[in-house]
């Protein structure tokens, strides 16, 4: 699934507003997920580039991947919340090192946010990696094939 995220976007680096689109079966309900899914492609893609514009969406791809947890159809509903787990947990280790989504491009722009732990960030590698495992990478192809029989989107293609 646009490599599950741009590997939750590049396990650090990591709007379109969603509406609930019920967990119903009902056609209605999977053409709004589907509509809602093709919106929201374009936010996903930009995170596969990573650096600054990555950064800079991570909050917005955490909030709409969380909504999905929330609304996505049975099908693929716990494998959306498989991906809001791992960026709740990235935000909670982000936020123990004192910083947040937000603060991701100034970093990789070599500017340490005040409050920072330096520490700390240095370790985020290793945890950013225990989060983007194949669990990770499991859900990201389920949502991609679902994506591609269901809604004809090709989560995996930059078009």
């Amino acid at each position: 699934m646009k490599h599950t995220l741009a590997a939750l976007a590049a396990t650090v680096v990591m709007g379109t507003a969603l509406t609930a689109c019920g967990g119903g079966d009902s056609s209605s309900s999977a053409g709004d997920y589907c509509d809602q899914l093709k919106d929201t492609k374009a936010a996903f893609t930009a995170l596969d580039g990573g650096g600054a514009d990555a950064a800079n969406g991570l909050q917005d791809a955490a909030d709409q991947v969380a909504k999905f947890a929330d609304s996505a159809p049975e099908s693929v509903r716990d494998d959306w919340q498989v991906l809001a787990d791992a960026f709740s947990k990235i935000e909670a280790a982000l936020k123990d090192a004192g910083i947040s989504f937000a603060d991701l491009a100034s970093i990789q722009a070599g500017k340490i946010p005040p409050g920072a732990d330096v520490e700390k960030l240095a370790q985020l590698g290793e945890t950013m990696s225990s989060i983007g495992g194949q669990a990770t990478q499991d859900a990201g192809d389920a949502i991609a094939a679902d994506a591609k029989k269901e809604c004809n989107i090709d989560l995996e293609s930059d078009s």
